[in-house]
């Protein structure tokens, strides 16, 4: 993807399965939502990042960024 500022993006993608790690992700997660799925792509530019996290069911929680 391309940032707004132009540049490249990396995406990476990660599960979390520890209720106290996921919450350190998002603070509304639940121990139903566990496995949660992270997404994160960061600009190689300018740092700016977006991070889309999902619950075990692949439903999106969340978009920050």
């Amino acid at each position: 993807m391309i940032c707004t500022c132009g540049g490249t993006t990396k995406e990476t993608r990660h599960q979390v399965k520890g209720l106290k790690k996921a919450q350190e992700w998002y603070g509304k997660i639940t121990l139903l939502d566990l496995p949660i799925t992270v997404e994160q792509q960061t600009c190689i530019s300018c740092g700016r990042s977006q991070r889309k996290i999902w619950d075990s069911d692949a439903r999106l929680i969340v978009t920050i960024g």
